[in-house]
């Protein structure tokens, strides 16, 4: 996270218990994989806290290239398959499944093509102002492609879910898409999971929110089901 390793640990903590209550607060199976998303991003942020500390120390190469390859398989190949599919899993509707299932095969390419990235190409950071600043050498001049193609697959499910305030969170994603990729156009990855990480918070909401929700029909579905007394 930009800052500093002490606000990357501390961030880490405070998504990680979110995270915690999140999957504590889902009773429905096929939520589990959404409401762990906070707790995910806090282990991400744990990561770039050692990337942090490892930057500070020059002797520690070694661990500066094995926390920074840790952070990037959670910015760019967990996201894009992750977050559409936890959504496809959580929607009943057929043709809106239709579209998630799309996405999510399409997060899934972009996932592949990230892991031949990090295997193949070089990778680096450095410490840029209060910044992590990530060098990622694609191939053939793509990463605008891949930008746009991360940006669809990462944002666009939230609003196709007929899931409740399911938009609240995609409007977190979308803002905080644009507002990096303009005012911190060379630190995306660092920046962008920072503001993304503390939009899923949002995720508690809506489970608790789903989870009132069912209890609540449940609760109306016994009481007209109860028999009459005479």
């Amino acid at each position: 996270m930009c800052f500093s390793s002490t606000a990357s640990f501390v961030a880490s903590g405070l998504l990680a218990t979110v995270g915690t209550v999140s999957i504590l607060k889902t009773k429905n199976p096929s939520f589990r994989l959404f409401a762990s998303i906070p707790l995910l991003f806090g282990i991400q942020q744990f990561t770039e806290g050692f990337v942090w500390l490892s930057l500070n120390d020059s002797g520690t190469a070694a661990v500066t290239n094995y926390a920074v390859y840790c952070f990037l398989f959670f910015a760019l190949i967990t996201w894009p398959t992750f977050l559409p599919l936890s959504v496809l899993l959580m929607e009943k509707n057929k043709m809106r499944k239709k579209i998630l299932l799309l996405l999510s095969m399409l997060g899934g390419l972009i996932s592949l093509f990230m892991i031949f990235v990090l295997l193949f190409r070089d990778i680096s950071a450095q410490a840029m102002f209060l910044h992590v600043h990530y060098y990622i050498d694609y191939p053939y001049d793509l990463p605008y492609v891949c930008i746009l193609i991360y940006f669809l697959v990462t944002a666009i499910p939230q609003f196709i879910s007929s899931v409740g305030k399911m938009k609240w969170f995609g409007f977190a994603i979308v803002t905080s898409f644009l507002i990096t990729n303009v005012a911190f156009k060379e630190n995306v990855p660092s920046v962008w999971c920072f503001f993304a990480a503390f939009s899923s918070t949002i995720i508690c909401i809506i489970v608790i929110k789903v989870r009132n929700t069912s209890e609540n029909e449940t609760d109306t579905i016994s009481f007209n089901s109860a028999p009459s007394e005479n």
